[in-house]
C-alpha cells in the first residue's frame, strides 16, 4: 500500500503481510520541522530520540512507545517486557543470507551490512525475516530490488484475489487515472493482478472500456459519454455524463412553460397545477381552513352571527340581538347613587349612578308618590328622608418628590392625594424610570426593575463592583486612581514576558530597561508615554560564518548559550598535562612546608552519536583527557601537634584521549 502526498513530498508505504512501513521526506524542506519516530530531520542524529513530553531519552522502546496514537484505550500497545541480558543469542542460519546468499549478490556491492550481522541484531531472539526484510528495503534504495523470500522461509501470504510481487513497479495496480507504468522504485507487497485490458476500479479488476464512462451513484449504473437521463428519485432533475470530464452532473429539468405561484389574498393559499407535476401550467389561490375568524365582543342579549355575504376566505361574524335574552336585571344602589336605566342597541342597561352635585333636590321615586316637603338638606317624599349631596370642590395636593395626586370619587365626591408614582426613588434625591440603568456613584450599578417594593414605589436591583488590590493578584503590577473609575487603572511597574521552554511556558519579571535574550530574539522592559511597562522586541543579528571553511580549518560551528548565533571555534590545544599553580596542600592536619606544583590533563577529546538506521539504535563514541604517566613524589610537611613527616603526591607527566 502505498500513500503519496505530492505538496509534502512525502510518501508512506505499509506491507500488511509483515506490518512493514517506511516514511520518506524531501529532507531540504523538512529540516527541522518535523518529529516523532523520524526525528527532527536535521542530519543531527544524536537529537532524534526525543518522546512526545520533549525529553531526550537513549531507550528506543520508551521513546517509541510515547509515539503511540490509539483510537481509544482499549488499543494502546502493551510495552513488552524487556529481554534478559543473560538470555542466548543463537545465530539463525537465515541471517547468512546476507553475507552468502545469491540473491543479495548484487546488493552487497552496494550496501554494507556488516551490522546486520551482529549476535544482538540477527538471532533467534529477534525475527531473522524482519532484518532479512529491512536489508532488501535498504537494497530497494539502492537501486537493487531482490525477489529474496520462498514458500518455506519469510513467504508472505495474500489475501484472496491478489498476488505476491517483490519488485512492483509503479503504477502499482492500473486505474482508470493511471493506466501506464512509470519508471520509480519498486516496492513488495500483495497486488491485484489484472488483465492488460483491464483497471482496478472500487478494489476489483473491471474492463479499461468503463473509463471511458460515467458512474451512476443513484443507480449504480455506468453511462456512456454525453447520456442525458432523470433520475427515478427526482423526476424534476436532469442528469448528464460529461464527456470530458466523465464526471455526472445534474441540474433541474428545463421546462418549456412553468408558472410561478399566484400572489394570493387574505387567508387564501397560492396553488399550481398541470399535467407535469415539474413543469405547472396553472395558477389559482385556495381558501385556507385553518385561518382564524374575525369575532366581536357580543353585549349582553346578542349572539355570535356568521356573515355569508362577506367578500373572502376569513370567517366574519357579527353580534345580532334577541331580544328574547333581555332579562329583568334588579340591583340595589348604595346611598347616596341613584338606579338609573340606560338604552343600548339590545338590551337596557340597569345601573346605579351619582346624581348630579348641586343644591338641587333629589328626585323622588315612583313609588315614594309624591314631595311632601323640603329643607335646606333634606326632601322628603312620602314617607322617605332623602339626603341632599354637596360636593366641595378638592384642593390640589402638594406632593413630595417622587409622589403624584390622584383624584377618585369617593361618595360620589372627588377626593385627591398623594401616593408613589410609577419610578425607583434613589436615596430620595433621584427618580428613575422601570427598565432604566443608572449609576449611583462609580462602584454601583443599578436596573429600576418593574418590581412594586412595600412602599410603593419600584425597587432598584443594584449591585456594586469589588475592587481586587491588583499589586496583590499580579506582580509587578500597581492601581493608579482614574477619575470616573471604581477601581482606577492597574498598570505594569514591571513586564512580564513568557516563552515557550521544552515544550511548557517560562515566565521572566524583567525591571524597567532591563534585557532578556532568548534565542535569536532580544527582549527590552521600557517605560510608554503613558506610564505602561511594555516589552519591546527585536531580533539579534548573528554574523554569517562559513560552514565548509571553519571544518576544512579544523575548526567546529558551535552556537551561543541561546543556540541562535553560530560561531566557529577553533580548538586551541589537545589534551595534554599542564601544571596548576603552587600552593600549599593540607591532609590530615598536616600542611606542606612549601607550595606544592601539581599537573593535570586538560584539552579537548573526540566524542559523538548517530543513529543506526537498520538497527534503530543510536551508536554513541566518547573520549576522555586521561592520565597516561606520572611519578610519586614526598613533600616535607608540619602536623598541627608540630611533628615533621612526608606528605605524598602522583604528578602527572603525560595525557591522552581515552575510550569512556
Amino acid at each position: 500500500l502505498l500513500l503519496t502526498v505530492s505538496e509534502l513530498g512525502l510518501e508512506v508505504r505499509y506491507v500488511p503481510a509483515v506490518h512493514y512501513v517506511t516514511i520518506s521526506l524531501p529532507a531540504h524542506r523538512c529540516a527541522n520541522k518535523t518529529e516523532g519516530m523520524c526525528g527532527d530531520c536535521n542530519g543531527v542524529s544524536s537529537n532524534d530520540m526525543v518522546m512526545r513530553n520533549h525529553i531526550l531519552t537513549e531507550d528506543a522502546t520508551e521513546f517509541a512507545y510515547s509515539w503511540n496514537f490509539p483510537k481509544n484505550e482499549e488499543e494502546i500497545c502493551v510495552k513488552p517486557e524487556p529481554i534478559s541480558q543473560h538470555c542466548t543469542r543463537d545465530p539463525d542460519p537465515l541471517c547468512l543470507k546476507i553475507s552468502e546468499g545469491e540473491e543479495f549478490a548484487q546488493c552487497r556491492s552496494l550496501v554494507d551490512f556488516s551490522k546486520l550481522l551482529k549476535n544482538e541484531t540477527c538471532s533467534k531472539n529477534y525475527p531473522a525475516c524482519d532484518w532479512l526484510a529491512a536489508f532488501a528495503e535498504v537494497c530497494r534504495h539502492a537501486g537493487a530490488c531482490v525477489d529474496w523470500r520462498t514458500d518455506t522461509a519469510c513467504s508472505m501470504r495474500c489475501p484472496a484475489g491478489r498476488v505476491y510481487d517483490a519488485c512492483r513497479d509503479s503504477p502499482y495496480e492500473k486505474s482508470c487515472t493511471q493506466p501506464s507504468k512509470k519508471v520509480n522504485e519498486p516496492i513488495e507487497g500483495c497486488f491485484l493482478q489484472c488483465a492488460d485490458d483491464e483497471v482496478v476500479v472500487d478494489g476489483v479488476c473491471r474492463s479499461n472500456k468503463l473509463c471511458s464512462k460515467c458512474f451512476d451513484n443513484d443507480a449504480a449504473v455506468y453511462r456512456e459519454a454525453g447520456e442525458k437521463w432523470t433520475p427515478e428519485t427526482n423526476r424534476c432533475r436532469e442528469c448528464e455524463c460529461d464527456a470530458e470530464t466523465l464526471k455526472v452532473k445534474c441540474g433541474d429539468r428545463v421546462c418549456k412553460k412553468k408558472v410561478p405561484l399566484p400572489v394570493c389574498g387574505d387567508c387564501e393559499i397560492p396553488r399550481v397545477s398541470g399535467a407535469d407535476p415539474c413543469c405547472p401550467t396553472n395558477q389559482h389561490c385556495d381558501c385556507d381552513s385553518s385561518c382564524n375568524a374575525l369575532k366581536p365582543r357580543c353585549q349582553h342579549g346578542e349572539q355570535e352571527q356568521r356573515m355569508t355575504d362577506e367578500p373572502g376566505c376569513r370567517p366574519v361574524y357579527r353580534c345580532k340581538c334577541d331580544q328574547d335574552l333581555c332579562t329583568e336585571r334588579r340591583i340595589t344602589c348604595d346611598s347616596p347613587k341613584v338606579l338609573v336605566e340606560v338604552p343600548t342597541s339590545c338590551c337596557p342597561v340597569i345601573k346605579c349612578v351619582c346624581p348630579k352635585c348641586s343644591n338641587q333636590m333629589l328626585p323622588c321615586f315612583a313609588e315614594d308618590t309624591f314631595l311632601i316637603y323640603s329643607l335646606k338638606k333634606y326632601h322628603f317624599c312620602q314617607n322617605k328622608l332623602f339626603k341632599i349631596v354637596q360636593c366641595e370642590e378638592p384642593e390640589p395636593s402638594d406632593c413630595s418628590l417622587g409622589y403624584k395626586t390622584v383624584c377618585e370619587k369617593i361618595s360620589c365626591c372627588v377626593e385627591c392625594r398623594c401616593i408613589p408614582d410609577a419610578v425607583c426613588l434613589v436615596n430620595e434625591t433621584m427618580l428613575q424610570k422601570p427598565g432604566d440603568s443608572f449609576d449611583i456613584d462609580a462602584c454601583t450599578s443599578c436596573n429600576c426593575t418593574e418590581t412594586i417594593g412595600t412602599d410603593g414605589f419600584h425597587v432598584s436591583d443594584c449591585s456594586v463592583t469589588i475592587c481586587d488590590d491588583c499589586a496583590e493578584v499580579i506582580q509587578g503590577f500597581k492601581v493608579t486612581e482614574v477619575r470616573g473609575s471604581c477601581c482606577g487603572l492597574c498598570k505594569p511597574e514591571r513586564c512580564t514576558l513568557t516563552l515557550p521552554y521544552h515544550g511548557e511556558n517560562k515566565t521572566q519579571i524583567l525591571e524597567v530597561n532591563e534585557i532578556y535574550r532568548h534565542r535569536c530574539s532580544q527582549y527590552k522592559c521600557i517605560s510608554d508615554s503613558s506610564g505602561y511597562a511594555v516589552i519591546v522586541a527585536t531580533e539579534v543579528f548573528c554574523p554569517l560564518v562559513n560552514v565548509t571553511r571553519c571544518i576544512d580549518n579544523g575548526g567546529v560551528v558551535v552556537y551561543d548559550d541561546d543556540g541562535c548565533c553560530a560561531e566557529c571555534y577553533q580548538s586551541q590545544r589537545t589534551c595534554h598535562a599542564t601544571k596548576s599553580q603552587p600552593k600549599s596542600l593540607s591532609i590530615g592536619g598536616c600542611e606542606t612546608d612549601r607550595p606544592v606544583e601539581l599537573a593535570y590533563c586538560q584539552g579537548e577529546c573526540a566524542s559523538g552519536s548517530h543513529y543506526h538506521e537498520i538497527t534503530g539504535s543510536f551508536i554513541r563514541h566518547c573520549t576522555c583527557c586521561s592520565a597516561t604517566e606520572y611519578y610519586n613524589m614526598s613533600i616535607p610537611a608540619t602536623c598541627d601537634n608540630g611533628t615533621q613527616t612526608q606528605l605524598n603526591f602522583k604528578m602527572i607527566t603525560s595525557c591522552t584521549c581515552h575510550e569512556n
